[in-house]
């Protein structure tokens, strides 16, 4: 048996102390498995609209009435009102027993009106149709139930989780107070207290493992589906870029000019971001010259490599001045855009050059008209490519190259050794293991037949399209290094590769130039050489081949 004194004294320590822990844990545990992207991974809940102050509102109707709703514009005098459930023109309203969701931002008001009844007294209720007003608040998922007198009850993610942990408490309170194994005596306060702490640490533990579940089977779900659509996104001539989320303006103080940031992904573990006119053609030629001319047996074709050495940024030639320029310029801008890197990682190679040799050939439109669909079927017959898209048809399926981003797998394959000296006044080999970053690309030519040559990054749902002097800047691990950890009291878990980024596909046609960040392990994003300091690395060997390790090949893949 559990004395009243028990109860009491529990009761007052729970309501100010386990409730409140408790409640907090849910709120924050249901941000976490209610929404499946890298987000969830820190706890972070993404937001619904691209505007912060945007949030959601249900409206329920328990009143017994038909109601009305109108959102009340105060910035106006007199007030404004404004129907918010209009279908063709006409107004609705919100039946008994219904709901309805809708879009709003913080602070918004909202009046709530009792309808007249069509018929009988074709009266309201009362001598004067009530009404109500209410106002969006910054809580997230807020429901307005409006009830039998015409009041409002609002429930939101704050207030929910905290009834639900006041239910978990009363639970455990009975199922202790039903125990017989507590019939031999009273539990002291603390007993108590531990006791129920106990049982809802097991009710929490259980709820956590189905949501983990359930987390996991829409990831899975969501992972899978992204992988299956990239031949369709890749075949669509008529894709576009992402939308961007947020646009910001950065000074380069060598050009004297400002430049325009497009940011497409943007979560705690990576970003996805592009530039247009980042390059002029003459660094493109520079480019294209040092690719043609390098001397490497196993990456030449007839005369065209595959890489760009980093040695041609420090030849003192003037192109070799440009591409010593363009190093310095992109490390700027990653340095300005992660603050929390230190200096960054130079191997040897420049750029990879990727292209597509083979090259697709698809429609460029939907077929218009009778005999456009009759030549293209006819086309299809005797094993020619059609001119147009048949409408209805199956849609274009093409192959992708698909590369992987360096991974936790790959880090014991590329090492960075530098010669130090130790307690004992003798010099040793410090090894230290490459953690890569970032991928830069950089578009320098039309795409082979003037379409498709886009990247995909299929689980950021991230679709990028070529243009001449475009930039593209993909980061998949947002380092710290170990200085601003303690400053910034961060883990070294911030240090594991973002599940989002590290894979991208090129699509048919592709010509891009590949660029890549590193840093070391044990300095998090530092400890290596600036761009600065990359002609000492310069003079260093090692292959690394830029740090992009491509997939093996499989079925419908370049």
């Amino acid at each position: 048996m559990i004395s009243s004194s028990s109860s009491f004294s529990v009761s007052v320590f729970s309501t100010r102390t386990v409730l409140c822990a408790l409640a907090a844990l849910l709120v924050s545990f249901s941000n976490v498995v209610t929404v499946v992207n890298a987000g969830a991974l820190l706890g972070q809940r993404r937001a619904e609209k691209d505007n912060i102050l945007g949030r959601s509102i249900r409206i329920v109707n328990e009143s017994g009435r038909k109601c009305d709703m109108y959102w009340v514009n105060t910035f106006v005098s007199p007030e404004q009102f404004v129907p918010q459930f209009i279908e063709d023109g006409v107004s609705i309203g919100l039946s008994y027993g219904s709901d309805k969701s809708l879009s709003s931002y913080i602070g918004h008001v909202f009046e709530i009106r009792e309808l007249p009844s069509k018929r009988g007294t074709k009266k309201c209720l009362f001598e004067t149709c009530r009404r109500v007003r209410i106002q969006v608040s910054d809580r997230e998922d807020q429901k307005v139930t409006l009830e039998r007198d015409f009041t409002v009850t609002i429930q939101d993610d704050i207030s929910i989780s905290y009834t639900k942990a006041d239910d978990m408490y009363k639970r455990c309170q009975n199922k202790i107070k039903n125990n017989d194994d507590n019939d031999d005596g009273d539990l002291s306060p603390l007993e108590l207290i531990e006791e129920i702490t106990n049982c809802m640490e097991k009710e929490i533990n259980s709820n956590i493992l189905k949501q983990e579940e359930e987390r996991n089977f829409h990831l899975t779900v969501h992972r899978d589906m992204a992988t299956e659509l990239v031949p369709f996104t890749c075949g669509d001539v008529n894709q576009t870029d992402s939308h961007e989320i947020l646009n910001q303006t950065w000074y380069y103080k060598e050009d004297s000019r400002n430049y325009k940031i497009k940011k497409l992904h943007e979560l705690p573990t990576s970003t996805i971001f592009t530039i247009d006119n980042f390059v002029t053609k003459d660094y493109c030629d520079a480019l294209q010259m040092y690719r043609t001319t390098t001397n490497d047996n196993d990456d030449t074709e007839k005369g065209n490599s595959r890489h760009v050495p980093l040695s041609a940024a420090f030849e003192g030639t003037k192109q070799s001045n440009l591409l010593n320029g363009l190093l310095n310029k992109i490390y700027e801008l990653m340095l300005d855009q992660m603050d929390t890197w230190d200096d960054l990682d130079a191997e040897d190679v420049l750029f990879n050059y990727m292209k597509d040799d083979i090259g697709y050939d698809t429609p460029t439109h939907l077929c218009v008209g009778t005999e456009e669909v009759t030549n293209a079927f006819h086309a299809l017959e005797i094993g020619q490519p059609k001119t147009c898209q048949i409408p209805g048809g199956d849609p274009v399926v093409v192959p992708t190259k698909r590369i992987l981003m360096e991974d936790d797998a790959h880090k014991n394959k590329r090492r960075n050794m530098n010669v130090v000296r130790n307690n004992d006044d003798n010099f040793e080999i410090d090894v230290k293991r490459k953690q890569q970053l970032a991928d830069i690309f950089l578009f320098c030519t039309e795409p082979e037949k003037k379409i498709l040559g886009g990247i995909h990054f299929p689980f950021a749902r991230i679709h990028i399209t070529p243009k001449i002097g475009k930039l593209v800047v993909a980061v998949n691990r947002k380092t710290y290094s170990n200085n601003k950890v303690q400053e910034q009291g961060q883990g070294q878990e911030q240090e594991q590769v973002d599940g989002y980024v590290n894979e991208y596909h090129l699509c048919p046609n592709h010509e891009v130039y590949v660029h890549t960040i590193s840093g070391n392990s044990s300095g998090g994003g530092g400890g290596g050489e600036s761009s600065e300091g990359a002609a000492a690395a310069a003079g260093g060997g090692g292959g690394g081949g830029g740090g992009v390790a491509e997939a093996p090949r499989g079925d419908g893949e370049l």
